[in-house]
């Protein structure tokens, strides 16, 4: 097997996230309010500034259809034939278990999640692709998954 290089990983994600970008823009122009229910909240004090900030977030119905637009995306393309995301067929990569093999639903929504805790690591969790053996990522390690080079 060989292992997808950091940077085909990367230019998939960019390339998923215009689609996702377009597909919740759709969803929007649709009539599903996604963002269109901005909540204001407040911010604590910034460091030096003695002034608290605003920030607009979304509804938590907006974030909830956003959460299940992006799980299905990517469960969705990882588990079919392809086993792979549109990013990722681009680039020729492909998402496996350890042996090889097409993941299933759960093994697929276990990898998504835990996108949250390689994030919360400071994304130190996506650069460990540069360091292990076989360019695993923290949730590549969780899920035990693989993302490989497509097969001519």
């Amino acid at each position: 097997m060989t292992y997808a290089k950091v940077t085909q990983r990367v230019l998939a994600f960019f390339v998923d996230a215009m689609i996702l970008i377009l597909l919740i823009a759709v969803v929007e122009a649709l009539g599903l309010p996604v963002y269109d229910d901005l909540v204001i909240v407040d911010l604590p004090a910034g460091p030096g500034s003695g002034e608290p900030g605003k920030a607009a977030v979304p509804s938590l119905f907006g974030l909830a259809i956003t959460i299940a637009l992006v799980w299905g995306y990517y469960v969705g393309f990882e588990v079919s034939n392809y086993q792979a995301t549109p990013g990722k067929i681009a680039l020729a990569i492909r998402v496996t278990d350890l042996e090889g093999r097409r993941v299933g639903i759960l093994r697929a929504s276990v990898r998504h999640f835990a996108k949250f805790l390689t994030v919360l690591t400071g994304f130190v969790g996506f650069f460990m692709a540069i360091f292990t053996r076989k360019r695993q990522t923290l949730h590549d390690l969780i899920a035990g998954c693989l993302v490989v080079a497509r097969q001519r």
